[in-house]
């Protein structure tokens, strides 16, 4: 028995089969791939009209976000006061 035999499709709830490096349903309606580390990846889209707005908010201002990373206020706030 293979592991990835006790997974389902997250969608159709149908047994998955190993083909390379996907995981396909019996019906082929669905196929996710599998990580080079081995593991199932059935969340690379969006599941929900929200988590499709969050996706396109967050590639939006990923980018200046971790430009602006090294800026002062961006800091641990927290450190100063946690020394004695």
């Amino acid at each position: 028995m293979e592991p990835y035999d006790f997974l389902r499709c997250p969608v159709s709830h149908e047994p998955l089969q190993r083909e390379g490096d996907m995981l396909i349903t019996i019906s082929g309606q669905h196929r996710y791939p599998i990580s080079a580390s081995g593991i199932a990846l059935f969340a690379t889209k969006p599941a929900s009209a929200d988590a499709m707005r969050q996706q396109q908010h967050y590639d939006k201002v990923a980018a200046t976000y971790l430009e602006n990373l090294t800026y002062p206020h961006t800091e641990d706030s927290s450190v100063p006061m946690l020394r004695p």
